[in-house]
């Protein structure tokens, strides 16, 4: 919480104010509902196969860390070569 508070303007510019109100209830919720033990994560990627049958998606997370990656911005990677 205190990075998003950090950064308040910021966040509301690219969200806006009703977004951000809502991150500042959701947040400090699910914190403490996962120190309970009552909330886990569960994340399911899917992809509509390409040509070929072959989704165009990386083998690894490795391009989430490039300095140049923006976490708003679209990366077209080729599966490939990542």
């Amino acid at each position: 919480m205190r990075r998003l508070e950090a950064q308040k303007d910021r966040a509301i510019a690219l969200v806006g104010d009703a977004c951000y109100r809502v991150w500042r209830m959701y947040m400090p919720w699910m914190a403490m509902a996962f120190d309970q033990g009552r909330l886990s994560v569960d994340q399911v990627l899917a992809y509509k196969p390409g040509p070929g049958g072959m989704a165009a998606r990386p083998w690894t997370r490795a391009y989430q860390y490039l300095p140049e990656t923006m976490v708003y911005e679209a990366v077209r990677l080729d599966w490939r070569t990542t």
